[in-house]
């Protein structure tokens, strides 16, 4: 007697395991992605300021989404792990066609970035664009909540923590622009780098980073050179300050005085 109340303790506990079982397989199904919602915060504007002095034609740089503008989102679940997708604005929302997995009960990490030097390989990893490097564009990390299946993506408290240069020069005009000492935006050390820059319609070509005290820029047209320009103790005491808008005039010089920072 006491050999079947044993067997029935044991094929109950069977049943009771595989009942947990289920459960928990059922609590480990990748959430429903296709109700996933994303709220993106307007651009962050990179004005020019009040105080500093214009040079050519003003050009603020970009000033709100465009369509085709792209965010990369990096989610991080407990289970799937690290994914990257690529976020799309199309002029009114912002989607993505790749899926994002996560647990259905859990609140997964979220960061966001806008980055157009860069991209997400159908790998999920990024990596660098064909033809750019970093400082060409922006690096604007955002604040990111999650909650209620919807990423809010804010940029509207971001604090940029490089300064961009505006070079100025005839519209529609091809630069080599040569740096020293100068930490492109989104990376971590100072180098030596040449750029392939093409002026806009008003002239103006940008680089985003930061330069340090000592650092140079020399920008050429083709084998003419434009201007050489110097971060000096004297003109940039401890080099470009972070947020904050530069002017480099490099148009051809006409009346034998030479173009500077503003």
């Amino acid at each position: 007697m006491r050999k079947i109340f044993q067997y029935i303790l044991m094929a109950v506990a069977v049943v009771v395991t595989a009942s947990c079982s289920n459960e928990l397989d059922e609590a480990l199904q990748p959430a429903n992605n296709g109700s996933l919602q994303f709220v993106v915060s307007d651009f962050p504007m990179f004005g020019e300021g009040t105080q500093t002095r214009v040079i050519g034609t003003q050009d603020e740089g970009k000033t709100a989404w465009e369509n085709g503008d792209q965010i990369l989102v990096t989610l991080t679940s407990q289970k799937y792990g690290e994914q990257a997708v690529a976020l799309t604005y199309n002029g009114s929302s912002w989607s993505t066609e790749a899926s994002l997995s996560y647990l259905d009960n859990e609140t997964p990490a979220v960061s966001a970035i806008y980055a157009p030097c860069y991209e997400v390989t159908e790998e999920g990893a990024m990596q660098l664009r064909s033809g750019m490097q970093p400082g060409m564009t922006e690096y604007i990390p955002a604040n990111c909540s999650f909650a209620n299946d919807a990423v809010s993506i804010n940029f509207a408290e971001v604090t940029r923590n490089y300064s961009r240069l505006r070079i100025v020069a005839d519209a529609g005009q091809e630069l080599t622009v040569v740096t020293t000492d100068f930490t492109p935006a989104g990376a971590t050390e100072a180098a030596t780098s040449s750029y392939t820059l093409t002026t806009d319609n008003n002239g103006n070509a940008f680089l985003y980073g930061t330069f340090a005290e000592g650092a140079t820029v020399s920008v050429k047209h083709g084998d003419v050179p434009l201007i050489d320009y110097a971060f000096t103790s004297g003109n940039n005491p401890g080099g470009t300050e972070s947020g904050k808008s530069y002017a480099l005039d490099a148009r051809p010089v006409i009346d034998g005085t030479s173009g500077g920072v503003a």
